[in-house]
């Protein structure tokens, strides 16, 4: 009895490594009437696994063919809202992406007189002009700039003068 405890006990160990327990088992035991047994558990377990697999799939037919009953049943009908103004989450969220793009890199504040730099960045006018009286460089970049001269970025005053 105490060696069958230690063959069942050595037996389970190696089942666990290989993977299912019941299959390692029945292969490993011989024709006794132990492996036998155990064999017939397995097979049963198999039989009770494959009628509840029959069950559910049965159950979902019949559930799928509630849910077609039911959406035929309801009227069709699509309506369309539309809002005066987006969400309050969504309008903050597009401002503050907005507004971030329209502030002066030098400043950090909402450029009123926009123009461009050799280095292609967008300024605030006074904020340039006084950074280009102590520095020959990109305020953005720190490369040297190709010039000192300034363009009136139009599209961007059309842009600011929009918002108000």
């Amino acid at each position: 009895a105490l060696e069958l405890r230690r063959h069942d006990r050595h037996v389970r160990i190696e089942a666990r490594l290989r993977g299912c327990s019941a299959c390692s088992a029945a292969l490993e035991l011989d024709s006794s009437s132990q492996g036998a047994m155990l064999r017939n558990r397995h097979e049963l377990s198999i039989g009770s696994a494959e009628e509840r697999a029959r069950a559910l799939a049965q159950r979902l037919q019949v559930a799928e063919r509630h849910l077609r009953e039911v959406e035929g049943a309801l009227p069709l009908r699509i309506d369309v809202v539309v809002e005066a103004e987006p969400c309050r989450r969504e309008r903050i969220a597009l401002e503050v992406h907005v507004e971030s793009a329209l502030l002066c890199p030098i400043l950090h504040e909402l450029i009123q007189d926009p123009v461009v730099a050799a280095d292609g960045f967008t300024y605030e006018r006074w904020a340039i002009e006084r950074w280009l009286q102590r520095s020959n460089t990109s305020p953005m970049t720190g490369a040297a700039l190709a010039h000192r001269y300034l363009t009136r970025n139009f599209a961007l005053r059309r842009i600011l003068g929009s918002l108000g």
